[in-house]
């Protein structure tokens, strides 16, 4: 329609014969089909969801720093032209209380197939790696794909269980990953470093400064 539209302004002449505007209207309706064809394909193709679990007991610390690879962090020029909202990372990081008192990290792979055990062996084929020396825990906020493996919504979560009383020094830029949203630890002691220290306790992740702040006192 837009083509013959145009001729006719271009040319100020009258529509096309009606044999040729028939042929393009059979053109135009064989690609609607594929179009709609390959479509329900492609969203059959996540169908089904799978996911799977690795547990690694990381060595133990009273306090731990956790930081990501700068190597592979996205910056906020390449969020922005890249589009790549809060929400928009196949990396999410949580950290939560032990509930054995050991510390241990469990990840979560997940993806999407056109068979469960299409989306099992999705799952399967993420490969993601951290590194840790003495203290210090280096996460990845990026996974990969091993060889011959095709993008199926593909997700790591990494949950790390901490102690209670356990002091975590946390990197300004792991808080774009942490999956649950943590309030700003606002440490007049800490504003000219990069980490914030906070205190695995029975209710959960708590601003160490936070904490340290002497309780009001309650008039009657």
């Amino acid at each position: 329609a837009l083509v013959l539209f145009a001729i006719r302004v271009a040319f100020n002449k009258k529509a096309i014969n009606k044999s040729l505007s028939f042929a393009l209207l059979v053109v135009w309706l064989i690609g609607a089909a594929y179009s709609f064809y390959y479509t329900a394909k492609m969203t059959s193709q996540f169908k089904e969801h799978a996911e799977m679990v690795k547990t690694d007991e990381l060595k133990s610390y009273p306090s731990y720093v956790i930081e990501v690879d700068n190597r592979v962090v996205f910056s906020k020029a390449d969020s922005l032209a890249l589009r790549i909202g809060e929400n928009n990372f196949d990396v999410r990081i949580r950290i939560e209380k032990s509930e054995n008192d050991k510390a241990t990290m469990v990840q979560t792979y997940e993806a999407n197939g056109e068979t469960f055990t299409k989306a099992l062996h999705n799952a399967q084929n993420i490969s993601y790696s951290y590194k840790q020396k003495d203290s210090v825990l280096t996460l990845s906020p990026r996974l990969d794909l091993k060889q011959e493996s095709i993008w199926r919504n593909q997700e790591v979560t990494i949950t790390l269980n901490l102690p209670v009383g356990t002091h975590i020094f946390l990197n300004d830029d792991i808080y774009r990953y942490l999956q649950f949203y943590y309030y700003s630890c606002d440490d007049h002691n800490e504003r000219n470093s990069n980490y914030r220290e906070w205190v695995m306790t029975e209710d959960g992740l708590k601003c160490k400064a936070e904490l340290d702040k002497p309780k009001e006192e309650v008039h009657p």
